[in-house]
């Protein structure tokens, strides 16, 4: 199995964690066994709808009442839509598992259809029918921060997503962007998404592992910084992709730097090596 198959993989483990962090759904799935006079209630308790309308206060609504909603992704590390190995796919990646989890909560009984994929064309991540979420991914790996707005430009005069979802930091880490240059992109990036009023989440990259992994680790999480800055600057939600304490359980006796970076490089490596 290739790098970047063994990648998705991970990625994907961290997405299902990760996406778990924007959406919770304690508390939401209709009861088992409701008194029989009356139906289940679909409805979400007043505490999750208050706090997803203040996540997503664009497309809450349409969320709500199950009508059509688009969800667009743009960034390297999210945009591979090469074939996968078998079992995995556009619809295993972090934007997969966080439509999913989205549908789920709303009660999408279609689930999630992936739009315009050469790689899976017309997948659905459900067989049944009804209402569905629509993912889309708009670009390719190499789409930086620079060029994103090419990749939004895609729609022209059609009506823009609702959800759109963003990560930028490994490619340009790759090509040697300077910090302030990504800094200054992103927000020019930001101030054009905010004139279209649809919801952004941002997200940071996950870790590249190639050795050396002390240097290789290091080389994303300056743009992970800055990405969870302007996330709080501007009220957005923000993931990051690359927090292995989301995955990598740490003793409580762990508390030093040192230990606790031997701890997950090791970790994240087995768990790539095992995916061969």
């Amino acid at each position: 199995m290739s790098f970047a198959s063994r990648r998705i993989v991970i990625v994907t483990i961290i997405a299902l964690t990760a996406s778990g962090l924007l959406l919770s759904v304690e508390g939401q799935t209709p009861s088992s066994d409701p008194p029989p006079a009356s139906p289940p209630s679909y409805e979400l308790p007043p505490e999750t709808a208050a706090r997803l309308s203040k996540l997503l206060p664009f497309s809450f609504p349409r969320l709500n009442q199950r009508q059509p909603c688009q969800i667009a992704v743009i960034g390297n590390t999210l945009t591979d839509l090469s074939p996968q190995p078998a079992g995995t796919g556009p619809l295993d990646s972090f934007p997969g598992a966080f439509a999913r989890e989205l549908a789920d909560q709303f009660y999408f009984t279609g689930g999630v259809r992936l739009l315009d994929a050469p790689a899976a064309p017309d997948a659905s991540s459900s067989e049944a029918r009804g209402p569905e979420l629509a993912l889309r991914y708009l670009g390719r790996q190499d789409v930086t921060v620079f060029t994103a707005g090419e990749a939004l430009g895609t729609y022209g005069s059609q009506a823009p997503p609702q959800i759109l979802l963003l990560c930028f930091g490994l490619e340009e880490a790759r090509l040697g962007t300077h910090p302030l240059r990504f800094r200054e992109a992103l927000g020019s990036l930001l101030d054009v998404v905010a004139s279209l009023q649809i919801d952004v989440i941002l997200a940071g990259p996950p870790l590249p592992a190639s050795p050396p992994i002390e240097k290789s680790f290091g080389q994303t999480r300056e743009f992970t910084s800055i990405l969870r800055g302007a996330a709080a600057a501007r009220k957005l939600p923000f993931v990051d992709l690359g927090d292995l304490s989301q995955i990598l359980p740490l003793a409580p006796e762990l508390t030093e730097p040192a230990p606790i970076f031997e701890t997950l490089s090791t970790a994240y490596r087995a768990a790539f090596d095992s995916a061969t």
